[in-house]
């Protein structure tokens, strides 16, 4: 079953703050003039990964899977591993 979460909202404002910064950062990249087409590559990959590694955390914020584990513990572990590792490349 999906459960939505609590009134506790300060990590879900601050994650999608980040993302936000990130989708303006990779929209500005996308329609800007570029002299160096590897730099501008490299900029989009990081960019795309790291927007893809705060989505992973962001869905925890908002849904979780409810099973015999704690409150949203087996739906953290399960993204956040993978998140942190897109971060890290990003």
């Amino acid at each position: 079953e999906l459960t939505t979460r609590g009134p506790n909202w300060g990590t879900l404002v601050m994650l999608a703050a980040l993302l936000t910064a990130a989708g303006f950062a990779l929209a500005r990249e996308l329609f800007r003039e570029h002299d160096n087409e590897d730099a501008r590559r490299s900029y989009l990959f990081a960019l795309t990964v790291v927007g893809l590694g705060l989505l992973l955390i962001l869905g925890p914020e908002l849904y979780w899977i409810q099973d015999m584990f704690d409150f949203r513990v087996n739906t953290v572990f399960k993204l956040y591993y993978q998140a942190w590792m897109l971060l890290s490349i990003g």
